[in-house]
């Protein structure tokens, strides 16, 4: 884990919220993507991503991280949680690597980034609804 992480505590049942969160977020981005709108759709995907992984970190350690670094709460799933494996920081990773280029670069994304990018919000969120499902349920 990186040194001096800020995390906060938070009750295991708010990751439903950010779960919600991440849904919805999915659920807009497959919506611009529909449209056409390939940036809109990728920033909601980046945005839907972030979620998850903050779900899947208060369901299974009852943290957040409290750093504007979202890299941050990819070094704590590798450290803290075990289920997130290769698949998921390749989803997460790629969503995080692509952050920059949708929300503050010049540079367009195209529908093909764009796509990808909703898939792996999409797979992430999957993945973390099942690990949510699985620790509010006492497994």
């Amino acid at each position: 884990m990186p040194k001096k992480v800020e995390t906060r505590g938070v009750d295991r049942a708010e990751a439903r919220n950010a779960l919600l969160k991440a849904s919805e977020m999915n659920t807009a981005a497959a919506s611009e993507l529909a449209s056409g709108r390939w940036n809109s759709a990728g920033l909601n995907a980046v945005h839907a991503g972030i979620c998850a992984a903050d779900s899947a970190l208060i369901a299974s350690e009852t943290i957040r991280s409290a750093s504007q670094d979202h890299g941050v709460v990819m070094a704590l799933l590798e450290e803290l949680v075990p289920e997130f494996a290769a698949t998921q920081r390749r989803q997460l990773g790629g969503l995080l690597k692509m952050k920059n280029v949708v929300a503050y670069e010049q540079r367009l994304l195209n529908e093909v980034e764009a796509r990808q990018m909703v898939d792996q919000a999409n797979r992430l969120t999957r993945w973390a609804s099942a690990l949510i499902a699985d620790r509010l349920s006492g497994g």
